[in-house]
């Protein structure tokens, strides 16, 4: 009976971990929000913003929020309320409800007769836009080479924006 207790026990440990974010340190990653990307064709930004979320240097910063059904739902639903993410008190509102600390949303977009994959991140607490981003394409299929230097640029900002937080690694 003692065992399944201990079970009980451990399991709890390790979802509060991974709910919160906490390395074996103890200490707390932010929490990134990443919305799907709007323009583009049916999937695109979707696409991305799960690329987005796989870089390695995000993975490494941040605690990404999962993309679960729920989460989808509520950015669907906070989309439609909204009209789209379209400045930096909406995209912080949506992370406020997602549980996140910084929130990443993106656009794809024709101008000029340029392709533009166009990335910004908010401080959900200040609701500030700390950075933003934007590369030209060809086709849509060149972006994913884009991310890496992308996530760099947006790493490098939420650095300098939060130096001051006491927990920031």
């Amino acid at each position: 009976m003692l065992k399944k207790w201990h079970i009980v026990v451990l399991l709890l440990f390790y979802c509060n971990i991974a709910a919160y974010g906490q390395t074996a340190t103890g200490s707390t990653r932010p929490r990134l929000g990443i919305l799907p990307f709007t323009g583009g064709t049916e999937g695109d930004g979707e696409t991305i913003a799960t690329l987005f979320s796989l870089q390695d240097n995000i993975r490494d910063t941040f605690t990404v929020v999962p993309r679960t059904n729920a989460v989808n739902a509520l950015v669907a639903e906070q989309a439609f309320q909204f009209s789209g993410y379209t400045d930096s008190d909406t995209i912080a509102r949506l992370g406020q409800m997602l549980n996140a600390d910084f929130v990443v949303s993106g656009h794809i977009r024709r101008f000029s007769g340029r392709n533009l994959v166009i990335t910004t991140i908010v401080n959900v607490e200040t609701f500030e836009l700390l950075a933003g981003d934007y590369r030209e394409y060809r086709n849509i299929e060149d972006i994913p080479a884009l991310l890496p230097s992308i996530t760099r640029n947006m790493i490098t900002s939420v650095r300098r924006g939060v130096s001051d937080y006491p927990t920031w690694q």
